[in-house]
C-alpha cells in the first residue's frame, strides 16, 4: 500500500515538474502583456481578451506541456509499482484531466485544444502503461514462425568457424 500511494506521489511529482519547466520555457517565449495577472479576478476579460489574439505555437506550450507531463508522471508511477499500472496510469492522467478542464473553465480555450488534450491524454495513458509492461506480458501469436535461440546461436558460431 505503501508503494502505491509513494508512486501517486512520484508520479504527481513528476507532473508538475514537467508542466511547470515547459510552461516557464513557453513563458518565455509568449510573454504576457505588461500588467497583466493571470490570477485576478478583475482581470479575467483582459486575460480571454488576450489569449484570444495568441498564435498557435503559444497554445501549444501549455498544451504539449500538460501532455507530456502526464506521460512522464503516469510512466514514474507505473515503473515504481508495476503490479498495479494501469489504476496507477488512470489515476494520474485522471487528475492531469481534471486539472485541464479546470483550466479549460477558467478562460476560454480553442476547441481544438480541449478535443485534443482528451485524445492526447487517452494516448500519452495508453503509451504509458504499454511502456511498462514486461516483454514475457505482451501476447504472442503462437503460429508466428518463430527460431529458437539456441539454433540461432549455434547457426553464428557455425558460420564464424567457416569464416576463420
Amino acid at each position: 500500500m505503501l508503494r502505491i500511494i509513494a508512486a501517486v506521489l512520484a508520479g504527481l511529482l513528476t507532473f508538475f515538474v514537467v508542466v511547470t519547466f515547459l510552461d516557464i520555457v513557453g513563458s518565455i517565449m509568449y510573454p504576457l502583456p505588461e500588467g497583466l495577472d493571470v490570477f485576478d479576478p478583475a482581470q479575467r476579460d483582459a486575460l480571454a481578451a488576450h489569449m484570444a489574439t495568441q498564435p498557435v505555437g503559444a497554445w501549444l506550450f501549455p498544451f504539449s506541456a500538460e501532455l507530456f507531463g502526464a506521460f512522464a508522471g503516469a510512466l514514474v508511477a507505473a515503473i515504481i509499482e508495476r503490479r498495479h499500472a494501469l489504476p496507477l496510469v488512470i489515476t494520474i492522467v485522471g487528475l492531469a484531466l481534471v486539472g485541464s478542464i479546470t483550466n479549460w473553465v477558467s478562460f476560454p480555450h480553442p476547441l481544438w485544444y480541449m478535443v485534443g488534450q482528451v485524445l492526447g491524454y487517452a494516448g500519452f495513458g495508453w503509451l504509458a502503461w504499454r511502456g511498462t509492461r514486461a516483454p514475457s506480458d505482451i501476447p504472442v501469436d503462437p503460429d508466428a514462425p518463430t527460431i529458437p535461440i539456441s539454433d540461432a546461436i549455434t547457426e553464428r558460431s557455425r558460420n564464424e568457424r567457416e569464416d576463420d
